[in-house]
């Protein structure tokens, strides 16, 4: 006995000894038994915690406090010359499509191809899609530059989950390290990240001061925004949608507007991305579905039966395995009629898991789902047979190029056709001059909103267009 006690005292953890006598001693022996297997759990379990402060438990791979330490150690050397932020582009879409499993599948396929192309670098996995590479003993930018497409083109080589050949592509932005400020110099390369994804697909920017300039003006704008919403300061205008067989309003769009004392006008393509980052999105939707819904209702009170619509983010769709729910809710206690009410989906809801089941549960409510800006994004007309739609919406940028680009012009008319033939009402937004509505005329598309027919309008002045009785010539 005196011996395991030793034994224990050494760390030797687990270990137990017969127990030969059947006394306070045999008891003592008894203890100690116990006491050497707890100790033995308690290590495992010290082994874990270690474990997962250091590593992240889906791909295995160094996390962002393992990420600091790795800083420190490097920069103590001097050592330590760029960290490049990369980003899966699209991996949201892909993990809704194909679930949860196959995303982390994924991350782990991304992040060790990313580990041994950047071999001797030190990479960790820093958040949900982003893998951070710090390198040493690099000097120039343009072995950078060679090691940013040496990672690009390993990860333009297909992969394969649940079956499915996937190509993936990232956002890359890189930054030099900072001294003692290793939080400053991952900041300015996700800044930089994050420049490289407006610009659209597998981009590489570099850290410019310009860009922390840029953030400081998000973050003032973030919080005037939290402001307005608190105090429901975003408001609607309205723009009309024409019947291009009866010249005649058929419905009303409705479009959110921010006019802050401080900033100004901030336009929508400005605050919604920022609304639905911070999660501000829920009240600020539920605000704005809410005043839509009184309006229609009042307007149908004096005898006006127009129909309106009403932009929905897919974040919320998200947020809200039953939207139908969310928008039952808002319907009850407006006590609208659902077929005055069309809600404008973008077509990333369509690719998100569960989507077909959600939209029949909306239109079971008597409410009528447009797609707008329909092909700008991800889907075809070809499966859109299997989805409760009743309307596409052409994207403004097709037609507002309908007469200097054939492409466009063509892509139009395939819109407009493919939608017939699925029995799908076409609407055509962005519509500025006399020559893109007679084209749209001519092409047999059934309503058209934009400039030409009014830009939107406040209340009071939407009541006095309806008022006018405006009609498109046909």
């Amino acid at each position: 006995m005196v011996n395991h006690i030793n034994n224990i005292k050494k760390g030797d953890f687990g270990t137990t000894t017969p127990i030969k006598q059947n006394d306070e001693i045999g008891d003592l022996h008894k203890s100690i038994n116990e006491l050497s297997i707890s100790l033995l759990e308690l290590k495992e379990k010290e082994k874990e915690l270690n474990f997962h402060r250091s590593y992240d438990p889906v791909t295995g791979m160094p996390n962002r406090s393992h990420l600091y330490e790795k800083l420190m150690h490097l920069k103590a050397e001097n050592k330590a010359n760029f960290i490049i932020m990369l980003d899966i582009h699209g991996f949201k879409i892909l993990n809704d499509i194909y679930g949860e499993k196959a995303g982390d599948e994924i991350l782990t396929i991304v992040g060790r191809k990313i580990e041994k192309i950047s071999a001797p670098h030190f990479v960790a996995r820093v958040s949900s899609d982003e893998f951070s590479v710090v390198t040493k003993n690099i000097k120039k930018e343009q072995e950078i530059h060679t090691l940013v497409r040496k990672i690009k083109d390993s990860l333009a080589k297909p992969i394969y989950v649940k079956g499915e050949e996937m190509r993936i592509d990232m956002a890359v932005g890189v930054s030099k390290c900072l001294e003692e400020d290793f939080e400053g110099s991952l900041t300015q390369a996700t800044l930089a990240m994050i420049e490289a994804k407006k610009k659209g697909r597998g981009q590489v920017e570099f850290y410019r001061h310009s860009m922390t300039e840029a953030q400081s003006e998000q973050m003032k704008v973030e919080k005037r925004l939290f402001h307005a919403v608190n105090n429901q300061e975003i408001y609607l205008e309205y723009q009309p949608k024409v019947s291009l067989i009866s010249g005649q309003v058929i419905g009303v769009e409705a479009l959110a507007r921010w006019n802050d004392p401080f900033l100004g006008k901030v336009p929508p393509n400005r605050f919604i991305p920022i609304a639905e980052e911070t999660g501000m999105i829920t009240a600020l939707s539920k605000h704005l579905l809410l005043e839509a819904c009184f309006q229609a209702k009042s307007w149908n009170e004096k005898g006006k039966f127009i129909p309106i619509s009403v932009n929905l983010s897919p974040v919320l769709f998200n947020l809200y395995p039953r939207m139908d729910m969310f928008i039952e809710e808002v319907l009850t206690e407006t006590q609208l009629n659902p077929g005055l009410l069309e809600i404008e989906i973008t077509e990333g809801v369509l690719l998100t898991r569960n989507s077909v089941d959600i939209l029949q549960k909306i239109c079971n409510l008597g409410v009528t789902i447009s797609v707008d800006d329909f092909g700008t994004g991800y889907s075809s007309l070809g499966y859109l047979k299997d989805f409760p739609i009743h309307t596409l919406k052409i994207d403004k940028s097709f037609v507002q190029m309908i007469k200097e680009d054939r492409s466009d012009r063509e892509l139009a008319e395939s819109i407009l056709f493919l939608g017939k033939s699925l029995g799908l009402q076409v609407v055509a937004e962005g519509v500025e001059t006399k020559e893109q509505l007679q084209f749209l005329i001519d092409s047999g598309c059934d309503a058209v909103q934009g400039y030409y027919v009014s830009r939107p309008l406040v209340i009071g002045d939407f009541l006095k267009f309806l008022e006018a009785d405006y009609r498109v010539s046909v």
